[in-house]
């Protein structure tokens, strides 16, 4: 992702339920205002700011024209708002209640109860597709499940 505090979408001047058609508009605009050629007889500083705006630009592009880096970029943003918020929780898979998933042999089910005491359900192939974040339908309040899928016996920090 971008250095910029700027989310993709607001690079690109778009709101996140864009369509492709909207974010390719949008791309070509700011690509016709940023690069590099059309700075000719700038300032060296102007053609700099210019040129790191279009990478910018171009990074946002790349990653959201394309719908799997796209998803993955909503649903890491999604992860990193909830970790921002007030209402947010990080849950331990310790603290999980582990359970064989019956729809998909080998595969299994954490369960936590939420604050309200509705019980929050992770899938263990969504969790190693990075679908961490679950919101409870009940409070709103948004949980995050770290989930390291390596078998190298170390948690994500590379502790034991």
């Amino acid at each position: 992702m971008s250095t910029s505090d700027e989310s993709h979408y607001e690079v690109l001047g778009v709101g996140p339920a864009a369509s492709v058609a909207e974010l390719k508009k949008a791309f070509q605009a700011q690509a016709r205002l940023y690069h590099p050629d059309t700075m000719h007889g700038k300032a060296p500083a102007a053609v700099s700011a210019a040129e790191a705006r279009f990478h910018r630009v171009h990074e946002a592009w790349t990653v959201l024209q394309d719908p799997s880096l796209r998803a993955q970029y909503d649903r890491d943003n999604e992860v990193a708002t909830a970790r921002a918020t007030v209402q947010h929780t990080e849950a331990c898979p310790d603290d999980a209640v582990v359970e064989p998933c019956p729809e998909a042999p080998g595969e299994f089910t954490l369960t936590l109860d939420c604050r309200c005491g509705n019980p929050l359900t992770w899938h263990t192939a969504d969790l190693a597709a990075g679908q961490t974040l679950q919101r409870c339908e009940h409070c709103s309040q948004a949980t995050v499940m770290p989930w390291d899928d390596d078998d190298d016996g170390e948690d994500a920090d590379g502790e034991a």
